[in-house]
C-alpha cells in the first residue's frame, strides 16, 4: 500500500506564509530603495563651453540624464507645480531643486551666469536655450551664411570640422528650418579646401541619389586616408619639409597653383579662382535655401 504524504498543519502553512510574503516585502523594499537611489544620482556630464560651442552635445546627453532620472517633465512643462498649499508641492519643489542642480552643476561660469537667478527648472533651461539656440529670423540667416560660407582647412583633420557643419545644421532644424539631407551634403562640398577641387568636382559631378550626408562624408574620409598613406610612403624614403613631394611628382609652386586656379575662370560671386560664376556651387545652393525658406 502506498505511503500517504503526510499532511502539514495549519499553524506550519501560515508560518510559511508569512515568511514568503516578507521576503517579497523586503524585495520590494530593495527595488525601490535602488531606484530611489537611481533617480538622486547627478550624472557627469561634460561642461557647457563658456563659448557655447558644444550645445548641441551639451543639450542632448542633459535631456537624455533628466529624462533617465524623470525629471524631464518639470523642464518641458507638462508637469505643472502644483498649489504651495497642497501636500504634493514639497515633493515636486525638491524635484525641481533636483532637476535645475543636474542642468546647473553641468555648466561653466559664464553659462552660469545665464541661469543665476532662475527660480525653476524650466526656467534655468528656457534661459540656456534662448541664449544659446537664439530665436527668430536673424539667427537662422546668420546660421544659414555660417553653413554655405565656410571653408574647411586641410591643417587639420577634416571630419571633426565636417561635425561642426552638420551641428549647425541640426541648430537650424531646432529653429524650426529645416534643411534638406541634399542641400546639407553640397554646404560640405563646397566648403572643401582648395587642395580637394577634384574630389570636389567628381562630387558635385554626382547624381542627385548619391548626394546625401552619409555618401560625402565617406567620399572625403577615403581621399583623406589616401593623401595620409601616400604622405607616409614618401616619409619613408626622404625627409621633406611640411607640404614638400608625395614621391610621383615635384610640388607645383603657390603662384602655379593660383595661376592654374585662374585659367580655368574667376567667380564673381564667391571671389574664389577655378571656376566660373554660373558653375558656383555655392551659389546655387543659396539660391536652392533661398527658395526653401520661401
Amino acid at each position: 500500500m502506498p505511503a500517504s504524504a503526510t499532511p502539514t498543519s495549519a499553524p506550519e502553512n501560515t508560518a510559511a506564509t508569512a515568511s514568503v510574503a516578507a521576503s517579497n516585502s523586503n524585495a520590494t523594499t530593495a527595488k525601490a530603495t535602488t531606484a530611489k537611489a537611481a533617480s538622486n544620482r547627478l550624472y557627469d556630464v561634460p561642461f557647457l563651453e563658456e563659448n557655447g560651442a558644444n550645445f548641441a552635445y551639451w543639450k542632448y546627453r542633459v535631456e537624455m540624464v533628466l529624462q533617465v532620472r524623470g525629471l524631464w517633465p518639470l523642464v518641458d512643462g507638462s508637469e505643472k507645480a502644483p498649489d504651495t498649499t497642497s501636500s504634493d508641492y514639497p515633493d515636486w519643489a525638491y524635484r525641481d531643486r533636483d532637476a535645475r542642480a543636474q542642468i546647473s552643476l553641468t555648466l561653466s561660469d559664464e553659462p552660469l551666469n545665464t541661469v543665476f537667478y532662475a527660480r525653476t527648472a524650466q526656467d534655468a533651461w528656457d534661459r540656456l536655450m534662448t541664449r544659446y539656440e537664439g530665436k527668430g529670423e536673424q539667427k537662422v540667416a546668420y546660421l544659414i551664411s555660417e553653413l554655405f560660407r565656410s571653408t574647411l582647412s586641410d591643417d587639420t583633420p577634416l571630419d571633426p570640422q565636417i561635425n561642426t557643419i552638420i551641428r549647425t545644421a541640426h541648430t537650424l532644424s531646432a529653429l524650426g528650418q529645416v534643411l534638406d539631407d541634399k542641400l546639407i551634403a553640397i554646404a560640405i562640398i563646397i566648403s572643401l579646401p582648395p587642395s580637394y577641387d577634384t574630389l570636389q568636382t567628381i562630387l558635385t559631378a554626382a547624381k542627385s541619389v548619391d548626394l546625401t550626408i552619409d555618401n560625402v562624408r565617406s567620399q572625403i574620409a577615403l581621399e583623406e586616408q589616401r593623401r595620409n598613406r601616400e604622405s607616409d610612403s614618401a616619409g619613408a624614403f626622404a625627409a621633406r619639409s611640411k607640404g614638400g613631394a608625395t614621391g610621383k611628382a615635384p610640388p607645383m609652386s603657390k603662384e602655379d597653383r593660383l595661376a592654374k586656379r585662374q585659367a580655368k575662370g574667376f567667380c564673381s560671386h564667391c571671389k574664389i579662382p577655378g571656376h566660373k560664376t554660373e558653375d558656383c556651387q555655392r551659389l546655387k545652393a543659396e539660391r536652392d535655401i533661398g527658395s526653401a525658406t520661401a
